[in-house]
């Protein structure tokens, strides 16, 4: 019976996350109701309340979606090298566009890098190459961190293009980047 009831819960958060999402491409995200999302959700409050305590919950519902499903993009794969790391992650949020433009249109787009942090470790471990090369684990934490400060600053430029660059477009600017940044050292 806890199964059942754990995939019913799993189902209401995915209902109320997408009603969310769906109430966000009508108005402002600082304007909606836990109501208008509930019933948006064909779900009571309620039930929202037996979920989430408040609407940020959702984002960052939202967001531990997101990251579970990168993870899964990158397991796909194997001995991936950093161009296929770059490149799979420009597919992947290519995939996410409009979520995306939605958050940043309603200056969200930091929910999205407070998850990423977490989810560091966790790509690191599933992306085992040369370039994670560290002595200690605060090496690899401030690296990681510097480098993804890095790629949210270029993601979020991404996004706002009109005519964005191919994920291989976007993988040789950044590899380009970081050799002239290395040739300055």
């Amino acid at each position: 019976m806890k199964e059942k009831t754990n995939r019913i819960a799993e189902q209401s958060k995915k209902w109320l996350v997408e009603a969310l999402l769906d109430l966000m491409k009508e108005k402002p995200y600082s304007i909606i109701t836990i109501k208008e999302i509930a019933d948006k959700a064909q779900l009571s409050r309620r039930t929202f309340y037996r979920n989430f305590n408040v609407k940020e919950d959702l984002l960052s519902e939202y967001t531990m979606y997101l990251f579970q499903d990168y993870i899964k993009s990158i397991k796909e794969h194997s001995n991936l090298t950093f161009n296929d790391v770059l490149i799979t992650y420009f597919e992947f949020w290519d995939k996410h566009i409009n979520e995306l433009k939605l958050l940043k249109q309603n200056n969200l787009f930091y929910c999205i890098m407070e998850k990423i942090n977490l989810f560091i470790p966790d790509i690191n471990k599933l992306v085992k190459a040369e370039w994670h090369n560290y002595d200690n684990d605060a090496e690899e934490e401030y690296i990681g961190f510097f480098s993804i400060g890095g790629l949210a600053n270029v993601l979020s430029r991404w996004a706002d293009d009109k005519e964005r660059k191919s994920s291989k477009e976007m993988a040789k600017i950044i590899k380009k980047a970081i050799t002239n940044f290395s040739k300055s050292l």
